[in-house]
C-alpha cells in the first residue's frame, strides 16, 4: 500500500524501518511535518517523494491511501478526522484523540465514510501478548482474578517538553498509563468501580499516577504510571490456581512469560523473540484487514478503544486534569 507519514518523529522512524519485516511491498509516498526540515530530512532518509508542512495538500496531493500519525497527543483528532474526511485509511497513534466523545465521532465518521481507522496499541499485537491470551483462554491459571501493571521512566526535566506541556497532552496517564489499562481492561473488561490518586504539576498534568479499577466479583486490578522513576518490573496477572508474569518490559519487548502454578509450585517459561521494533504486527494487522475489506480490527476493536478511554476519562475527572481546547470536538 501506499503511506503517508504525519509526524515523521522517532516512533515513525521506528515504523518505515519495521516494513523490512512485512515481506510485502510497502511504499512511503509521502510526508507532512508543519517543520520543513524534519521532513525534508525524514524523505531524505526513507526515500520519500513528497514532501508537506500544510495537512490539507498532503490529505489532497500526497497520493496517500492509508496514513500513519505520531504526532503528539493533542493533535491527533483534528489529523485522524481530516485524513478521513479527505477519503484515507487511518492508523493513529494511541491515544487516538483527548476523551471518549472524539473517539466515537472518529469511529462514527470512519464507519460512514467505509474507511479503515485503528488506534495504535501495538502492545495488543505483539507475540507475548498473543501468548498471554492464550494461556489465560487455556485456563493455565484459573480464573483471572487481578491484574498488576506499572509503567514508568524519569522523564526529562523540562517544563517545556512534550512529557510535561498540557498543550501537547503531557502527563503519565496519557503517555504510559494508557498501557496498563489497557492490559487490566483486556483481562477483566470494564471496570464497576474506579478510584485514582496522582500527583499534578504545577502546570496542571500528572507526573504520577495509580489507579485502581474494582469488579463487583472480587476481581481488581492495581495500575501504576509515572514520569519521575522507573518501573522495572513485570506486570503480574493473577489466578485462582496460578499467575503469570509478563517479563520485563512487558510493555513492549518483553523476554516472555513465566507462568507460576499453585498446585505442583512449577513454573513453566516461555521465551519470546521477533526481530525489528515489534511496530511490524499491527501494521500487517492493518494491510491484513483491508485486503480482506474489513474497516476494524477484531483484536483491539472499537468497543475495547473506547472502554479504555472512557476509564481514563474517569481518572483523569477525578484527578482533575483537562487539556481545555483539545476537550471539544
Amino acid at each position: 500500500m501506499r503511506w503517508g507519514i504525519i509526524g515523521p518523529g522517532s516512533i515513525a522512524h521506528d515504523f518505515v524501518r519495521d516494513f523490512e519485516q512485512l515481506g510485502t511491498m510497502e511504499q512511503v509516498v509521502a510526508v507532512y511535518n508543519h517543520r520543513k526540515k524534519s521532513a525534508k530530512d525524514f524523505a531524505g532518509e526513507f526515500g520519500v517523494e513528497s514532501v508537506f508542512t500544510e495537512l490539507d495538500r498532503f490529505i489532497r496531493e500526497g497520493n496517500a491511501e492509508i496514513v500513519y500519525i505520531s504526532t503528539p497527543h493533542t493533535k491527533h483528532y483534528d489529523e485522524v478526522k481530516a485524513c478521513l474526511e479527505g477519503g484515507l485509511h487511518v492508523l493513529c497513534e494511541k491515544p487516538m484523540a483527548i476523551n471518549r466523545d472524539q473517539y466515537a465521532e472518529l469511529y462514527q465518521l470512519a464507519s460512514a465514510r467505509n474507511l479503515y481507522l485503528l488506534e495504535g496499541m501495538w502492545l495488543r499485537f505483539l507475540p507475548h501478548m498473543e501468548k498471554l491470551l492464550a494461556q489465560v483462554g487455556d485456563g493455565a491459571i484459573g480464573k483471572v482474578m487481578s491484574v498488576k501493571a506499572s509503567m514508568g521512566y524519569k522523564a526529562p526535566e523540562d517544563p517545556d517538553s512534550r512529557y510535561y506541556d498540557p498543550e501537547l497532552g503531557g502527563g503519565s496517564l496519557l503517555d504510559l498509563g494508557i498501557y496498563t489499562v489497557f492490559l487490566a481492561v483486556l483481562l477483566l473488561g470494564k471496570p464497576d468501580s474506579i478510584m485514582a490518586t496522582g500527583h499534578l504539576t504545577d502546570q496542571g498534568i500528572d507526573d504520577a499516577c495509580a489507579i485502581v479499577l474494582g469488579y463487583e466479583d472480587g476481581r481488581h486490578a492495581l495500575l501504576e504510571s509515572s514520569l519521575l522513576y522507573n518501573t522495572d518490573q513485570p506486570a503480574l496477572v493473577s489466578g485462582d490456581k496460578g499467575s503469570i508474569h509478563i517479563l520485563s518490559p512487558w510493555f513492549e519487548k518483553s523476554a516472555g512469560l513465566e507462568i507460576h502454578l499453585d498446585e505442583n509450585k512449577e513454573i513453566k517459561k516461555l521465551p519470546v523473540e521477533w526481530a525489528g521494533h515489534g511496530l511490524h504486527f499491527e501494521a500487517a494487522a492493518v494491510l491484513q484487514d483491508i485486503k480482506k475489506g474489513k474497516r476494524t480490527n477484531a483484536l483491539y476493536n472499537p468497543e475495547l478503544s473506547l472502554t479504555i478511554i472512557g476509564v481514563m476519562d474517569e481518572v483523569r475527572r477525578q484527578l482533575g486534569i483537562s487539556y481545555e481546547e483539545n476537550e471539544e470536538t
